[in-house]
């Protein structure tokens, strides 16, 4: 969407405003979006896909009336200012001059208006709204330095209705993963303690169901949470099809890096019987591996030891290839196992049970140090 003419129109009641805001953001879209129940109009206004302005026609939303409520200023003050309002004297200038407020204390009330309007406006069930791309934005209002994502939050996390937040989500077995440049944008927001739980769980891996078992407590909590980092542009949905090539491999990741840790336990077993016993040893564990495709036929058709005592993995993977998604994993550890201990039961008929405690022990070496360089 970005640099593309945008021209959004519709109901709220297909979506809700933080949704059209992540998409405004996302595209760095610069324009007016509008809303309209009614006789009640409110607008915000956007450059880059930052939210730097806003005004409504509400009295509640008002400077005055914000200024009130916060206790900013007294009611003979805010009284005789409203007097004072006309086209060509803003209630802003004419608290200055009365010397009831700052020129730092009216921006930061200004920046407070901006803020109350979009919250309000993100539980909005209904209304009319539009958004025009309007390039010339900047000459028009004057701009404010708001952190908009952090804006997106704290508005997100006053919302009530679980249908929307839903809706928003695209359901509980949705996948999420950070958003790029998600880094920069965390250094200048002040997470809370339960949005930094929420998002130490965002990996990619984890559906919103996942995610609201692991974090516990309010489920409607969490998934608002999620809501809002989404909303925010912390944090993507990942499409289906990157989820199944994420577990694709996954899936080839870890075939790869179990049958070469296998391959070189089998090497080590082979090779220590066959300088025992010589051919006796290599006719001995031919034997026990055809017993174990008797137990895992599919896996381990057309398979047989190399000159080295391994397998050939050519082989087991267009083997591993036809066995269900489901189970393949739990296929090949069984099987590799299984193979692992015939070769053990090898040794002990051919030297013993003495060499077969010896070469357990060495085996149960090999695999620790390649779990310590992170090989299986």
């Amino acid at each position: 969407m970005a640099g593309q003419a945008i021209n959004l129109t519709g109901d709220l009641s297909d979506t809700s405003v933080p949704e059209i805001f992540h998409a405004l953001s996302v595209s760095r879209s610069t324009g007016v979006f509008e809303w309209t129940f009614f006789s009640r109009e409110k607008k915000v206004y956007l450059h880059r896909g930052r939210i730097v302005f806003a005004s409504s026609n509400s009295r509640t939303d008002r400077l005055g009336d914000i200024l009130f409520r916060e206790g900013r200023i007294k009611a003979p003050d805010f009284i005789e200012a409203a007097g004072k309002v006309s086209e060509k004297m803003r209630l802003g200038q004419i608290l200055i001059e009365m010397g009831a407020l700052s020129t730092d204390e009216i921006k930061e009330g200004v920046m407070n208006q901006v803020r109350t309007i979009v919250y309000n406006l993100f539980d909005e069930p209904e209304g009319h709204y539009t958004f025009h791309e309007q390039e010339n934005l900047l000459k028009e209002v004057i701009t404010l330095d708001i952190n908009t994502p952090e804006l997106i939050l704290r508005g997100v996390e006053r919302m009530s209705d679980w249908k929307r937040i839903l809706q928003t989500l695209s359901g509980i077995d949705t996948v999420f993963e950070m958003a790029a440049g998600s880094e920069k944008k965390l250094v200048e927001i002040e997470l809370t303690d339960p949005e930094k739980t929420v998002l130490a769980h965002i990996n990619g891996l984890n559906s919103v169901a996942a995610i609201c078992s692991r974090v516990g407590g309010n489920d409607f909590e969490t998934c608002r949470t999620l809501m809002a980092l989404l909303c925010a542009n912390l944090i993507r949905r990942m499409q289906d099809t990157e989820i199944a090539l994420l577990e694709e491999k996954r899936t080839w990741d870890f075939f790869e890096r179990t049958s070469r840790c296998y391959n070189l336990l089998f090497a080590y077993a082979y090779r220590y019987l066959t300088d025992k016993v010589g051919k006796l040893g290599d006719r001995n564990l031919s034997h026990y591996l055809e017993e174990i495709k008797e137990d895992h036929p599919v896996l381990f058709k057309g398979i047989f030891l190399l000159p080295d005592g391994t397998l050939a993995l050519e082989a087991l993977r267009e083997n591993f290839e036809l066995i269900g998604e489901q189970t393949r994993k739990q296929e090949l550890l069984a099987s590799l196992k299984g193979l692992l201990a015939a070769e053990l039961a090898a040794i002990r008929e051919s030297l013993g049970t003495t060499e077969e405690a010896f070469v357990t022990s060495r085996l149960k070496g090999i695999m620790e140090s390649l779990k310590k360089e992170n090989v299986c």
